[in-house]
Formats: structure tokens, C-alpha cells, sequence
């Protein structure tokens, strides 16, 4: 297995040399069988400790749009479709993400907005516009049906790099990461003995989902890899893919909250609640991101149309 690991490595290692289809083909070679483990709820986790917040609700952001081009302007989204999963038609404005490829359409939620609206907007802080702000609609929507979502544990790597750069994160984290661990290998131990190869293959692609350096599409291609496997090669015990979704520690909060991507067939699991507007700015001298609900607990009529008061 040390010599399998090390050519996925050197894989990994020169990611930039590869087309997606070469990454796919290399590594299915090197790794016939991925070890997943399924969380079935219809309830997403907390690490915080926080207000009670109901656990079966997940968000969804999305920018505004500008008022029209000579505007700065940024008016809500007016209906669910245009902050929901991406629709066919405009699948061809989908670029490669953690969890999709080109013109591939998934739908990313957070268990809270705020990381919700960091997600979609990361790269754009510390703003350097004039404005210093990101004005974002939000959807919440509400887990109907127990999903069956692949279950991608705390990165141990990513956790140590924490401390290195001297981030503040939840000492509560550490204990839930060597719980999940042991909680892992007992699963894995009752199928196998030898679970030194499962344990590894874990861990690598939970230091893929939580890989923060994203310079191109190739830094996606490995957690990409993983995704593939779930949804289109892990049929259950009648021959039917059911695997609804992933669920993995947000990056981008140090690992206070979950992200969620749900393929296509798991949309009729959720449903749409009410929607937010949200107004993001950035603070230079506290070096930290400030968020305003400007509009909340906004419904939509049987149509889908968002009914803003504030905002129309």
C-alpha cells in the first residue's frame, strides 16, 4: 500500500500535468475501491456551541445581481430557481468547483448562512473595491427526507495548519475529530482486519476537501475524483444509485460548520422555506468580515416568485 500511496502522491504532486479524464483513468488504476462512509440523517451536525438553531435547515447564497450596467445597485434575486440548483440551461456558465466538474450541476449548502455566503464570495476578500462589500441573496431550505450524504471526516492536516497559522478554533473540534476517527475504524473493522489502506485513503481525501490553495481547475480534480465514485459508481444492494450528497467540514469557518453538495435526484429531499438579503463587508482594522441581514424571513408565492418588501 506505501508504494500505491506514494504514486498517488506523486499524482497529486503534479496535478498540473493532467487533463481531468488522465486523473480519472491514473487513478481508478491505483484505486479500484474508495472506503465511504454514510451519514444518514435529516439533520446536519454543529460543532458550535452556539443558539439553537434548527439542525435540518441548510442555506444557500447566492451575489446579487446589479440594477442594470450603469448601476451599483445590487437587487435580490426574485425567484427560487435563480438560488437553487443551477437549471439545465444555463449549465454552460458552470466552471469546475470542490465538487463538480464543467457544466456539471450540483447544489452547495451550508448548515449556516454566514458560511454559506463566504463560500461564494471568498475570493473576493480582503474587497478590493471601493465599496468594500458583497450584497448576496440567501435561501433556506429545510431537509424533508433523510438524506444518505458521504460522510468526509476533519483533516487532521488541516487542523495542525490551524495552529500553526494561529487561527482560533473550538478545542471542542479536536475532541470530535479523534471521536469520528475511532468511530470510523470500528465500522471499518467490522467488514476487514487489515484497515491500515481504508484509514489512508480516508485521509487523503479529507486533506483534498479541505485544500484552501486553489490556483486552477486542477486543484479540484482530486476531490472531483472522489465525488465521481459517490454518485455514479456506488449503487446499493438493488443496483440504484442512491447517494444524495457529501457532507464535509466548511474550510473556509475553520471547521465551525458543514458544507453539503447534493447531486440533482436528491432535490425533491428539500425544501425551499423563505429567503435573505444579506450585506457583507469587510473591516480593515479588525480583519474580519461583518454580516447584515438587510431582509429577512422573506416567502415566495405557489409561483416561486420571492416576495420582497424592501426590496422590489
Amino acid at each position: 500500500m506505501n508504494d500505491k500511496l506514494d504514486n498517488i502522491r506523486q499524482v497529486t504532486a503534479n496535478i498540473n500535468n493532467y487533463t481531468y479524464e488522465e486523473t480519472n483513468q491514473i487513478l481508478r488504476k491505483l484505486i479500484p475501491h474508495i472506503p465511504i462512509i454514510i451519514y444518514q440523517s435529516d439533520k446536519i451536525p454543529r460543532s458550535d456551541k452556539g443558539l439553537y438553531r434548527d439542525p435540518s435547515i441548510i442555506y444557500r447564497a447566492r451575489p446579487n445581481k446589479p440594477l442594470d450596467k450603469f448601476s451599483t445597485m445590487e437587487m435580490p434575486w426574485t425567484m427560487i430557481s435563480e438560488i437553487s440548483i443551477v437549471p439545465d440551461k444555463e449549465k454552460d456558465k458552470i466552471d469546475f468547483g470542490r465538487a463538480n466538474k464543467e457544466k456539471q450541476s450540483r447544489f452547495y449548502a451550508s448548515n449556516d448562512y454566514h458560511s454559506a455566503c463566504y463560500e461564494v464570495i471568498w475570493h473576493k476578500f480582503p474587497l478590493k473595491t471601493n465599496e468594500k462589500d458583497q450584497k448576496l441573496t440567501v435561501g433556506k431550505w429545510k431537509i424533508i427526507q433523510p438524506l444518505n450524504l458521504a460522510y468526509i471526516p476533519y483533516s487532521t492536516n488541516y487542523l495542525s495548519k490551524i495552529l500553526t497559522y494561529g487561527i482560533k478554533i473550538d478545542k471542542e473540534i479536536f475532541k470530535v475529530s479523534e471521536s469520528e476517527k475511532e468511530q470510523i475504524k470500528t465500522l471499518l473493522q467490522i467488514q476487514k482486519d487489515d484497515i491500515s489502506q481504508d484509514m489512508s485513503l480516508i485521509e487523503y481525501f479529507s486533506d483534498q476537501f479541505a485544500k484552501q490553495e486553489i490556483n486552477c481547475k486542477n486543484d479540484y480534480f482530486l476531490s472531483n475524483f472522489y465525488c465521481d465514485q459517490v454518485f455514479e459508481q456506488c449503487p446499493n444492494e438493488n443496483g440504484i444509485l442512491d447517494i444524495d450528497g457529501i457532507i464535509f467540514p466548511s474550510v473556509s469557518f475553520s471547521y465551525e460548520f458543514y458544507n453539503i453538495v447534493l447531486h440533482p435526484r436528491s432535490m425533491l429531499k428539500i425544501k425551499f422555506i423563505e429567503a435573505m438579503y444579506i450585506w457583507v463587508t469587510y473591516d480593515n482594522n479588525l480583519k474580519k468580515m461583518q454580516f447584515f441581514p438587510l431582509e429577512q424571513n422573506v416567502f415566495a408565492d405557489e409561483s416561486g416568485q420571492i416576495n420582497w418588501n424592501k426590496f422590489k
